[in-house]
């Protein structure tokens, strides 16, 4: 744990949710267990600007292309209203809000090496004589380099493999995808209860094959019990995404590309104990 703004009516410690000793953790070892404080100590890496630019880069704090009614453009602070911790919690989640479409975008840049495709809802369309027509494309913008797109979802796919979301593995095929659980703000401005309990938010988004992305699924559980282990995302949510993507190979026929077997063998020795 680490205590930011020390001293200040911002003091806040930051913490990971699992128990742990001070441990060297590589950006793989960070992704792979969801360490809270090892995104932070990334993102301090770029300033609050920065940082910021990034998120709106993958589409957060603006709508998408899908121009439905009532569509929100979620929140996204201008950085130099960023106040407090925000400018570190942002990290793993908290400060800035975003739809499910704008969040399964974000992760698509991802699974479409690195390029950001505006979302639709229909692709074509079959008119009565059986011909049909493409609607028109959406917008594409390069975010990041395919080979830091490929490098992520190396990382994505050992969290399925090795780390926090091992519930949402599928057999003989590849998942990418990674985990969220967190706290809802109450009414009375924090994220206690009155009576001192919290309500959790947990969620898992990813795509598969990994190998050769088809499909992105989020799943989002809101305010699984407070008292179960059930209440993460690796446990709420991954376990429904293994369950959906199982309709799709057998509904769709999707197969994995050549050599994708899925996940094999145990945890890297690099990542340390599973925590």
């Amino acid at each position: 744990k680490q205590v930011f703004n020390k001293g200040t009516q911002w003091e806040q410690e930051i913490k990971d949710a699992y128990p742990h000793g001070l441990e060297q953790m590589t950006v793989r070892k960070i992704l792979v267990d969801s360490s809270n404080l090892g995104t932070v100590q990334i993102s301090e890496t770029l300033s609050t600007e920065r940082n910021r630019q990034w998120l709106a880069a993958f589409g957060f704090g603006d709508k998408t292309s899908l121009k439905f009614p009532g569509e929100s453009k979620g929140l996204l602070k201008l950085a130099r209203n960023w106040q407090g911790t925000e400018k570190f919690t942002f990290a793993y989640g908290y400060g800035y809000g975003s739809t499910a479409v704008q969040l399964v975008s974000a992760i698509n840049v991802v699974a479409n090496d690195g390029v950001y495709v505006g979302p639709k809802l229909v692709s074509e369309v079959v008119k009565a004589d059986g011909t049909r027509e493409a609607t028109p494309a959406t917008p594409t913008r390069r975010v990041i380099s395919s080979a830091t797109a490929a490098t992520m979802r190396t990382l994505m796919t050992d969290v399925v493999c090795y780390g926090t979301a091992q519930l949402a593995k599928m057999p003989g095929l590849s998942v990418a995808g990674k985990t969220g659980t967190g706290y809802i703000r109450q009414d009375n401005g924090t994220y206690l209860k009155d009576d001192g309990s919290r309500a959790y938010f947990a969620s898992f988004v990813g795509f598969l094959p990994a190998s050769n992305p088809e499909f992105t699924v989020l799943v989002s559980v809101d305010e699984p019990d407070p008292s179960s282990r059930d209440r993460f995302g690796g446990t709420a949510a991954a376990p429904v995404f293994a369950r959906i993507g199982q309709v799709i190979v057998n509904e769709l026929d999707l197969r994995p590309s050549a050599g994708d077997t899925g996940c094999v063998g145990s945890r890297p020795a690099e990542l340390g104990p599973g925590h």
